[in-house]
């Protein structure tokens, strides 16, 4: 399947806002987990259905954070959108999980699209990508995930245990914190590539022949695509800095430029690679070029030394009837020799140009 772009013929001639589920993996369980939470208390459950988040979700003394993951199901997209107001172009998003991050606002809700980089392999430094959908209301966030994974279980431990400003702050904090876990993701991803692209350029300068060039064009690939999430994401966090809207307060904003400052770190250190990795290419073509070149300088030093030998065999080898050097005792040696001085000459005249 295109890493590029996923098959969209189930959504061919459909209407705007038609919720089909685009993700590769269609038959994850899904599972809904509501915390709630204040300065004093704590309270996780998981759910069968979306009343109680609604319910909890306007109590304003209250943050409700709403956690769904895996396939989720049209009728689940219906209900979410009708009770916390979400428009459906959005919940088409959320299920069009190969969509470019973004951020939109909307009346009350705020809407970001984020990509969450795996490395399927660290041996083959292969990345995948898991699309994040998180919407920011009043008093309450909603985020999406494809797969049932620990991804914010850093964030959950945090909010059992009071660490940090999660528990005193708003619901525009969490937004922020669910956002700035994913561009930790970003810095892992980005190290272990790093170190592979660190490691080949030792190879190419130390082990010219054992040198596997296909590496380079396999990072290359693999720098691009985390480059093609990363770079949304960080014109997404300006995008974030520069609302107007109430539900994102001046205080959190520092925490949003932080992130910001984060985002434009990765894209600039995966710049920087593809850069170096660029950099190997035209090292590597050189080297090639430069063997190349002495295996053709050597071959033209041998022929320019045969060219003369040729010539004195050439004119002894003609067949005229009234040649003296044919009925010469010494001929034979005479012409050997001849060829011998010829090409120690031209050996030692190279040698002097040092073209050898």
């Amino acid at each position: 399947m295109s890493r590029f772009l996923k098959p969209r013929k189930k959504r061919k001639g459909l209407p705007p806002g038609s919720l089909v589920y685009l993700g590769e993996s269609k038959n994850v369980p899904v599972e809904m987990t509501l915390i709630s939470y204040s300065p004093d208390s704590v309270d996780e459950r998981r759910l069968v259905d979306l009343h109680e988040a609604a319910k909890l979700a306007t109590n304003p003394k209250n943050v409700s954070w709403l956690n769904i993951t895996g396939s989720v199901e049209k009728s689940i997209m219906v209900d979410v959108g009708e009770r916390f107001g979400i428009h459906s172009l959005w919940l088409e998003d959320v299920l069009n999980t190969d969509h470019r991050p973004k951020v939109e606002e909307l009346d009350n809700l705020i809407f970001v699209i984020v990509k969450l980089p795996k490395l399927e392999d660290k041996d083959s430094g292969k990345v995948s990508f898991e699309q994040i959908s998180i919407f920011l209301g009043e008093g309450f966030v909603i985020s999406f995930q494809e797969h049932p994974a620990d991804t914010f279980s850093s964030i959950k431990e945090r909010i059992q245990k009071g660490l940090g400003n999660v528990r005193s702050a708003q619901a525009d904090y969490l937004f922020y914190a669910l956002i700035d876990r994913v561009i930790d993701d970003y810095y892992d991803a980005v190290e272990n590539l790093g170190a592979r692209v660190e490691k080949l350029d030792a190879q190419l300068r130390e082990e010219m022949d054992d040198f596997d060039s296909h590496k380079i064009i396999e990072l290359r690939n693999e720098f691009l695509f985390l480059r093609k999430s990363a770079v949304p994401i960080r014109d997404s966090l300006k995008s974030i800095l520069s609302s107007k809207k109430d539900e994102i307060q001046q205080s959190t904003k520092r925490y949003f430029r932080d992130a910001y400052d984060h985002s434009i770190h990765i894209v600039e250190t995966i710049d920087g690679y593809r850069e170096l990795l660029k950099g190997q290419v035209d090292a590597y073509q050189n080297m090639l070029n430069q063997r190349m070149n002495e295996v053709i300088k050597v071959l033209t030093v041998f022929a320019t030394i045969f060219t003369p030998l040729t010539f004195i065999a050439g004119v002894y080898g003609m067949n005229f009837r009234y040649m003296p050097e044919l009925t010469w005792q010494g001929g034979y040696f005479f012409s050997l020799g001849l060829m011998l001085v010829v090409a120690l000459a031209l050996l030692y005249y190279f040698k002097r140009k040092r073209w050898l």
